[in-house]
């Protein structure tokens, strides 16, 4: 079994996109149709992975995005998991994406020492705003927003340590920044030179329904991020410090 390309990143950040794009290319991130898209509701996810990363957690139900996976010991791959993912990805080149594996990566990284690791973050406005829009009542969708904040930190926290650990081993890995790929085409070349990848450009604007476009809104997620402002300061100077600024010359 080759080792997958694994997409990493906080939910609501663009690890959709990203699956999408290798997917689309020549990387099955999933066991359907390969021409399938994102408003026909495809996710671009492996059921097996995922059902895999709520065993690492030592679950039985598999966890939400906004539960604090980062606090749970995690548990290393059995060789039953590893021949059920044999069973289903044979012999050719694969990837997941799960957003949960932003917490679970070093028990993949341990079974699977060559993979390549393609992480993506996004602002943390609209990854708030994400999970603001998504609730009818007021208090619930502040509360979920709120909650999406703290997750954002923690997920952010640990891709900026696995990016370290990775470059130490000599993984292949890459970090991008949601809104530069969406407005640089170039991003995308760099990103295969970079892992040796194909990616397919499957980038639609229309799709980016997040943007924070009020003064309203900016000021009800900054109302929202109260206390957390300078681990956001810290979390974006290492962030952008370490992601592949896009060379469009």
């Amino acid at each position: 079994m080759q080792s997958p390309v694994i997409v990493i990143g906080m939910g609501h950040s663009g690890t959709t996109l990203v699956s999408e794009m290798l997917h689309k290319a020549d990387t099955p991130m999933y066991s359907g149709d390969m021409n399938a898209d994102y408003d026909n509701g495809i996710r671009y996810e492996r059921p097996l992975t995922k059902q895999i990363n709520t065993q690492v957690f030592g679950l039985e139900k598999k966890p939400k995005i906004l539960e604090q996976l980062w606090t749970l010991p995690l548990h290393p791959l059995t060789q039953e998991q590893l021949d059920s993912l044999q069973a289903e990805v044979g012999d050719g080149p694969w990837g997941f994406k799960d957003p949960r594996t932003a917490i679970s990566y070093p028990v993949w990284a341990q079974a699977f020492p060559h993979c390549i690791n393609l992480s993506v973050y996004r602002r943390h406005e609209e990854v708030m705003r994400s999970f603001y829009r998504d609730r009818k009542s007021r208090i619930s969708a502040l509360r979920r927003m709120r909650r999406g904040l703290i997750a954002w930190v923690h997920y952010n926290e640990k891709v900026l340590e696995y990016l370290e650990s990775d470059r130490k081993a000599g993984r292949a890995c890459v970090l991008v920044k949601y809104e530069e790929l969406m407005e640089h085409a170039c991003l995308l070349r760099q990103v295969e030179t970079a892992l040796s990848i194909r990616l397919f450009d499957a980038r639609n604007l229309n799709l980016r329904r997040n943007r924070v476009k009020s003064a309203g809104e900016k000021l009800l997620y900054r109302l929202g991020s109260i206390g957390y402002e300078s681990q956001i300061a810290r979390l974006y100077k290492e962030l952008d410090a370490n992601r592949i600024k896009p060379d469009c010359k």
